[in-house]
């Protein structure tokens, strides 16, 4: 029998399409034994057309089991992303469909969390404490002086739930003996997850886990957490799920990823940064810092054949382990004028005669929390390259 999972991932794909310009190459096996799927986590999007990807290929009656942060399964956490619902769903207990989904919990957001979050802790042990013996000024500053006068149950109220949502507080700005309860609570539930994720993991299963836990911000990985480690020794076989996004190109999220063994298994952090393919967008982002375009901003102009030539003298200089968009492959002309038109269209260059300059803006409606995209691709670049680097010295 189909599971709900892979039924929802055949409902879903055909919009995911249409919505986002998704590009995927390999497939799990199938069958297969206890399996673990890494991922390098770069977008909100990562899970849902991943997971997806790989519950499309089977064996639809199996879910994937995909690791996500235990804000999800918080009573009222649907309300954040849907805000036109958010009557219904502010109080609504979505982690009984997200179970459905092949969902399961782990504690990513050890000393910042959103407001909302340590307030129902403590409102859960505690009861209806006034926010001010609570939470110190800095964790509600960024709320009302009226709302400050309230008590924890009032930031679940219609009209401050989405200022406290999206309020981030850390972890030191709460009174004791508050704060110590809430590690003291940390520590068995990451305990309670992990134990949780292992067992499934020796009864055969598939994990999804972004083991950075965040997704980058900068372009280079997060440092690799815990549950990597404790979940890659009992796992038969470890894909990578490698993910790149084509940034500069077009006006919808252009994603590519590649699902393949690790290629070192003893070397994870490499094997996932060096199997990520290769854009446009990031031989050209490479070139615009090196050149110092970037750091000048409008100052310097450049010609279409400068930016050309950039990325086609790149491509020649890859090593044989990089991984090439084959559309970049087959026309690197075609793709950089694609990437300035793009860039053009974002307004991060404007036209300066036959050729551009850079603007001052550097940041991008599709990646809202990344502040400057040229950088951002630039590193992720660069950090592939000190991979290729990496694995082919240990192979030698």
């Amino acid at each position: 029998m189909i599971s709900f999972q892979a039924m929802a991932a055949l409902l879903m794909w055909p919009r995911y399409v249409r919505a986002h310009r998704i590009r995927a190459w390999g497939r799990l096996p199938v069958p297969r034994g206890p399996t673990l799927c890494v991922v390098n986590h770069q977008h909100d999007l990562d899970d849902q057309i991943t997971v997806a990807y790989l519950a499309r290929g089977g064996p639809l009656n199996k879910t994937i089991c995909a690791v996500t942060s235990r804000r999800l399964f918080e009573r009222g956490a649907l309300a954040w992303p849907f805000p036109w619902l958010e009557p219904v769903l502010r109080t609504a207990d979505a982690s009984k469909l997200f179970s459905l989904v092949g969902m399961l919990p782990i504690e990513n957001e050890i000393s910042e969390r959103p407001l909302t979050s340590f307030a129902r802790a403590v409102l859960s042990r505690h009861g209806d404490l006034p926010l001010a013996r609570v939470f110190k000024e800095p964790a509600l500053a960024a709320l009302a002086a009226d709302v400050r006068e309230k008590h924890l149950s009032d930031v679940f109220a219609p009209t401050f739930f989405r200022t406290a949502r999206g309020t981030s507080v850390r972890a030191k700005w709460i009174f004791e003996p508050y704060r110590s309860e809430l590690f003291a609570q940390l520590r068995d539930d990451i305990e309670t997850d992990m134990r949780a994720l292992e067992a499934r993991l020796r009864s055969g299963a598939t994990i999804w886990l972004t083991p950075e836990g965040r997704f980058s911000r900068s372009g280079r990985m997060g440092a690799l957490r815990t549950a990597l480690w404790r979940l890659a020794p009992l796992a038969e076989q470890i894909y990578t799920i490698a993910i790149s996004y084509d940034v500069f190109v077009g006006r919808r999220v252009s994603m590519l990823f590649r699902v393949i063994p690790a290629l070192n298994r003893a070397d994870l952090a490499n094997s996932m940064n060096a199997a990520r393919p290769v854009t446009v967008s990031q031989l050209l982002a490479d070139w615009l810092c090196g050149t110092g375009l970037s750091q000048l901003a409008a100052s310097r102009p450049f010609s279409v054949r400068e930016a050309r030539a950039a990325v086609t003298s790149r491509l020649a200089l890859l090593p044989a382990l990089a991984w090439i968009d084959p559309e970049l492959r087959a026309s690197p002309e075609r793709l950089t004028a694609a990437a300035l038109d793009g860039l053009l269209w974002r307004g991060i260059v404007r036209r300066h005669g036959d050729g551009y300059e850079l603007t001052d803006k550097r940041d991008d409606a599709l990646f809202p929390k990344t502040r400057d995209v040229i950088a951002h691709q630039a590193a992720f670049f660069e950090e592939s390259s000190a991979a290729w680097r990496a694995l082919d010295v240990r192979k030698g």
